[in-house]
């Protein structure tokens, strides 16, 4: 396993509804086996289904690896929906990157 592992969501229209470029990075990003896996959706202004079932589904990939995974969520756009569907009981959510990090092998 390798240290931890950032992703930061940077669509120019601040939304995660597009699986494919968003799933395929964090599928690469697992196939590392990081000991963390961090993705920062501050900038995400949407946050649909789609973008829910993609967290999902990293969240499981991360776990099968070993890997811990981490959003870093700050605004209610992102962070309701989260804890609507109860995403917030299966992997943690933290309102910053530095807290995301804290206890990250390799830092």
């Amino acid at each position: 396993m390798v240290g931890p592992h950032v992703v930061r969501h940077r669509d120019r229209r601040g939304r995660t509804d597009q699986r494919a470029s968003t799933g395929a990075i964090l599928d690469q990003a697992v196939d590392e086996r990081p000991a963390v896996l961090v993705l920062d959706i501050t900038a995400v202004t949407f946050l649909s289904s789609a973008g829910l079932a993609v967290l999902v589904r990293t969240h499981r990939n991360s776990s099968a690896v070993g890997a811990l995974f981490r959003v870093v969520a700050n605004n209610p756009a992102t962070l309701r929906p989260i804890q609507l569907m109860g995403l917030d009981r299966e992997f943690e959510v933290f309102a910053d990157g530095e807290g995301a990090l804290v206890g990250a092998a390799g830092l």
